[in-house]
C-alpha cells in the first residue's frame, strides 16, 4: 500500500514541476501567478516616485 502512495506522490510532484516550469499545461494544477501582480505594484510605485522628483 505504501508503494502505491509513493508512486502517487512522485507522479503529482513530477506533474507539479512540469506545470511550474511551463513544460506542459495541466489544467488541474493551475498555479496562480503571484509574481506578475507584485511586479506591477512595484513598477507603479516607481513611476509615482519618478513623477514626484
Amino acid at each position: 500500500m505504501g508503494k502505491y502512495l509513493g508512486y502517487v506522490i512522485l507522479i503529482l510532484t513530477l506533474l507539479f514541476a512540469l506545470e511550474w516550469f511551463q513544460v506542459v499545461d495541466v489544467p488541474v494544477l493551475e498555479i496562480p501567478d503571484y509574481l506578475s501582480g507584485k511586479r506591477d505594484m512595484v513598477e507603479s510605485t516607481e513611476a509615482v516616485l519618478d513623477q514626484m522628483e
